[in-house]
């Protein structure tokens, strides 16, 4: 049996827990968020209308790459969310969902005032972060201020000037090949190493040769980093092309970390849920970049590994 403090702390904990996930002001505030998503993409122009304040100082912001949007005052942003209604159609369900689909709360209720943040979209990494500011008037929230930034799109952008970083001339530091399990007769070289910017995006262009039981290879592999502006993400193709002719093309994604790093994964070409190879670029301090690559079976099981650092020339 528990201690009595132990079992009452854990009762206390759970009675906090509740009374934040019940909070009746938090309730009553997400049940006006909810009415504005859905009254608009219902066209249910009255509906809507009554999740606001109709205000004069009430406000609309929107960003995103692509644009930036201010509207001030209920009488402009009324005019424009009743016509913005009557010239779309009536969203089926499965559309809507996304936009209802709201994650991350975060509240701030002080008297009559609430700000509340949250995520909005089909999955976390999609979703836009959005800000609302909140009055209570004869008892009811009021939505006085909306912002909406488009986090994914911007979060391409950054994808995208992180790989430019990149861009220049490389050559392996000789001391700092590891593999492992070291391989059985075979000398691994990394020549040179370029990377560019192309109509495309970015791409590394690697010059590599190795001896395996005496019989010297050579490969050039293209690494390419297409940005996918519809899904918000990097596309990745790697070409290799051997000196006896053969070619083999494998294709991946690649995901940014928030220390500006990133890391490519290579999924099965028969199960794509099936992660075959994996490869994480870091920028040092000093200008070099650090590769680690492993690779895996079809059970997902790590087969092996190797490290090295390119330093630019």
């Amino acid at each position: 049996m528990k201690p009595l403090h132990l079992l009452l702390i854990g009762f206390s904990i759970c009675l906090s827990a509740t009374a934040q996930k019940n909070n009746p002001e938090q309730e009553a505030i997400k049940k006006v968020i909810d009415q504005e998503t859905r009254s608009f993409f219902e066209k249910k122009y009255d509906k809507w209308a009554e999740t606001w304040a109709h205000d004069s100082s009430i406000f609309i912001v929107r960003a995103s790459p692509s644009g930036y949007t201010q509207m001030v005052g209920w009488n402009s942003i009324s005019e424009n969310y009743k016509q913005t209604m009557q010239n779309f159609p009536v969203f089926t369900e499965d559309q809507i969902a996304p936009y209802m689909n709201k994650m991350n709360y975060h509240y701030s209720i002080n008297g009559n005032i609430a700000t509340v943040s949250f995520k909005e979209g089909k999955t976390e990494k999609e979703a836009n972060d959005e800000t609302r500011v909140f009055v209570k008037q004869n008892g009811a929230w009021k939505t006085l201020g909306m912002t909406v930034i488009s986090s994914a799109n911007y979060n391409l952008i950054n994808s995208l000037a992180t790989l430019k970083a990149f861009v220049g001339n490389w050559k392996l530091d000789s001391n700092s090949f590891k593999e492992e399990p070291a391989s059985n007769g075979q000398t691994n070289q990394l020549a040179t190493s370029y990377v560019r910017e192309t109509g495309n995006g970015i791409e590394f262009v690697t010059n590599r040769s190795f001896t395996s039981n005496g019989q010297p290879y050579s490969i050039i592999e293209t690494e390419q980093f297409i940005p996918d502006y519809n899904k918000n993400e990097i596309k990745y193709i790697d070409i290799n092309k051997y000196s006896s002719g053969e070619t083999y093309t494998q294709l991946g994604k690649a995901q940014m970390n928030a220390n500006g790093n990133f890391t490519v994964t290579i999924m099965d070409d028969d199960k794509p849920t099936v992660k075959r190879g994996e490869t994480e670029f870091a920028l040092q301090k000093d200008g070099a970049i650090a590769v680690k690559n492993r690779w895996y079976d079809k059970d997902s099981k790590q087969l092996g590994a190797n490290s090295f650092m390119l330093k630019r020339l």
